[in-house]
């Protein structure tokens, strides 16, 4: 598969579920089911990428941060060793440098030698929740410092509790979407739509950075006809209140590697090596977003990967936080 490239930019893919990896507790055979999750994203050129969960309702298939930041204890914990074999379950190729709760900084060792631009080599892992409001609406509280429960406030409460935390960034996704009992997903109406233009009014009044998910590239069965609604919902909301509405593309991946790279937006070029702290990359994240620093990359899901995620969910249904007896001794 070709991945995109943009010269001057980095990849970015804001809206991103990652299926759940084994916490192996320093058991090494679980070394390389890591390090290939790690290899996917780097070979898809992908720079930055949102760890998203959706807080206490979160799936026990799918990855929570604070999994990951639990794994990447027990990996660097391991000794590293200079050889190039992926499938050495000793071999460590990544150093994983924890940058606070909410930030993840991972250099890949040149040991693979996949790209020819040194700061490929480095990538940001971010913390986000896809918090669900009492309403229609689903808002990913980018680098959250804690958890957020869903279905309990309204969306413009919703907000208020990100300001209120200490959260940067807000993005309102797959805004003309709205849940539906037996169809999973349908069309929203004009008054809602009215109701997301408040919403977005609001945002902007709270200082908070924002962002509207005008592409969402989930799958093509439903979202090409939403994705075109939000595009002119954006359009209306700039003319209507005189706001400028940072546009995003996100994958909204649901636990596949192979949509990796193919949907998100493109910052401009940094030395992610250099990045210090985790409030200095949100602080950049928010400034590129609200400054129209970003550019979209848009490629929708593949049916076949659509359905294939669907089945996932289905079968393995939505489970809860997972206790700590399950965290160590669970396999997925």
């Amino acid at each position: 598969m070709v991945f995109p490239v943009k010269q001057g930019y980095q990849f970015d893919d804001p809206h991103c579920h990652h299926a759940r990896l084994r916490n192996f507790g320093c058991r090494q055979r679980h070394v390389d089911d890591f390090q290939r999750w790690l290899f996917s994203l780097f070979q898809a050129r992908v720079s930055r990428c949102a760890v998203t969960d959706w807080g206490e309702d979160t799936p026990k298939h799918a990855m929570k941060f604070i999994d990951l930041l639990e794994i990447s204890d027990d990996y660097n914990s391991l000794p590293l060793k200079t050889v190039t074999d992926l499938s050495d379950p000793l071999d460590r190729q990544y150093t994983l440098e924890p940058l606070g709760n909410r930030l993840l900084r991972v250099t890949k060792h040149d040991a693979f030698n996949m790209h020819p631009y040194e700061d490929e080599m480095t990538m940001l892992l971010y913390r986000a929740q896809e918090v669900m409001t009492s309403g229609f609406h689903h808002i990913s509280a980018i680098g959250s410092p804690s958890a957020m429960h869903s279905n309990r406030l309204t969306a413009k409460e919703t907000v208020d509790e990100i300001v209120a935390m200490g959260g940067e960034i807000a993005i309102v996704e797959h805004p003309c979407t709205k849940e539906v009992p037996g169809l999973q997903y349908w069309y929203t109406t004009l008054d809602e739509d009215g109701e997301t233009v408040d919403l977005v009014q609001y945002l902007r009044d709270s200082g908070i950075g924002f962002g509207f998910e005008v592409f969402n590239g989930y799958n093509l069965f439903h979202m090409k006809l939403s994705n075109a609604t939000a595009c002119r919902l954006a359009d209306r909301i700039s003319e209507e209140r005189a706001i400028f509405v940072p546009r995003v593309a996100a994958s909204d991946n649901h636990y596949s590697r192979d949509n990796y790279g193919t949907t998100g937006l493109w910052f401009p070029e940094q030395d992610l090596s250099a990045v210090e702290s985790e409030d200095e990359f949100f602080r950049g994240y928010r400034d590129n977003l609200m400054h129209g620093g970003t550019v979209m990359e848009t490629t929708y899901t593949s049916k076949g990967e659509f359905i294939k995620t669907m089945v996932i969910n289905k079968i393995k249904g939505k489970g809860k936080d997972l206790t700590e007896e399950d965290f160590l001794h669970e396999e997925f």
